[in-house]
């Protein structure tokens, strides 16, 4: 396994938390929600790879992700990017060396509150 499946453990961690799973009963997606789907919930994706080498060959990835939440209102939509975090930040699983929160950003639309979280991923070899 290399960084470009990290989203595998991210899912791990995300659903590893009751408390995040009772939010969202759980309605995690990769890159789009489903058809349908009710609020709240939350969608993950990959936004970026660079791969570090040294001379013997790949040392680590380096990945940037995104986890998105969507909810009917912005005080649940805090609470759940709370969890998130809490779910995620500092943890290792896997080859996952270290998890930090980078950049967040909100935003209403179509009714809407969206928090958007981006973590540095190192996944190390």
């Amino acid at each position: 396994m290399t960084g470009i499946s990290v989203l595998k453990s991210i899912y791990k961690l995300l659903v590893a938390n009751e408390d995040l799973v009772a939010m969202v009963d759980n309605k995690m997606f990769p890159l789009i929600a489903n058809e349908n789907t009710t609020f709240p919930f939350i969608v993950y994706q990959r936004d970026s790879i660079y791969a570090e080498y040294t001379k013997d060959w790949r040392h680590s990835d380096n990945i940037n992700i995104s986890i998105n939440i969507a909810a009917t209102t912005y005080n649940q939509s805090i609470e759940i990017a709370e969890l998130v975090r809490t779910a995620i930040e500092g943890k290792r699983i896997d080859n996952i060396n270290t998890i930090r929160l980078i950049s967040m950003n909100e935003d209403y639309l179509e009714d809407t509150y969206i928090q958007n979280l981006q973590f540095n991923v190192i996944f190390d070899f």
